[in-house]
């Protein structure tokens, strides 16, 4: 069985993780398709798909790495173009990928658009909603990401290192170590500037 799921992972955290795991755990193969691959950087996307990729692929423990594979996907306005885009790379994967007679295909999903899980692009697949693994969300972890940025003056260096042990403790280990580096980035500052503008009060 092919188990598909796809999200975003801006960033990979706790919950994705243990949703991976216990996907690998019931499937032959385990397909991420990385939404949002191709947009630029964004206080809502501030990673690239191959960013993701590379903490998902650090995160996840062997032997269950080896059946993964992770595919990136443009996001369509049109719905019906994204359904598409969906199956053709959830094809590919299962031609390429799945043992001989093992064709079924489980799509786990967050849709927002619940008619998207009666398209007739997915007739053929087992169709189940992701089961929530902790009370993790990437729109808080980001949200206190950019706000430590403001706190990196010399009088708020503790506020900005509790702000930071407090998303450390929502992320598989490999992923807390890579956004330290990505903390020096050029692009840090832009984004969190970026972030401060779309909170500020109008």
């Amino acid at each position: 069985m092919l188990t598909v799921i796809v999200g975003r992972f801006q960033p990979l955290h706790l919950g994705h993780q243990a949703m991976i795991e216990c996907a690998l755990a019931d499937a032959d193969v385990v397909l991420i398709i990385l939404g949002s691959a191709f947009q630029p950087p964004s206080p809502r996307n501030p990673f690239n798909w191959q960013q993701r990729s590379e903490m998902i692929c650090h995160s996840i423990r062997r032997p269950g790495r080896d059946r993964l594979c992770i595919a990136p996907l443009c996001d369509y306005n049109n719905s019906e173009r994204w359904a598409r885009a969906l199956a053709a790379s959830v094809r590919r994967a299962a031609r390429n990928l799945l043992p001989e007679n093992c064709g079924k295909v489980r799509l786990q999903h967050t849709f927002e658009n619940a008619e998207l899980t009666s398209h007739p692009e997915f007739a053929k697949w087992d169709i189940q909603p992701v089961e929530r693994h902790g009370d993790y969300s990437g729109q808080r972890i980001r949200d206190l990401l950019f706000s430590a940025f403001f706190s990196r003056s010399a009088a708020g260096v503790a506020r900005m290192d509790s702000a930071m042990r407090d998303i450390a403790d929502q992320l598989p280990q490999p992923v807390a170590l890579w956004l330290e580096s990505w903390l020096e980035s050029s692009i840090y500052p832009v984004l969190a500037g970026q972030w401060q503008a779309l909170h500020e009060p109008h």
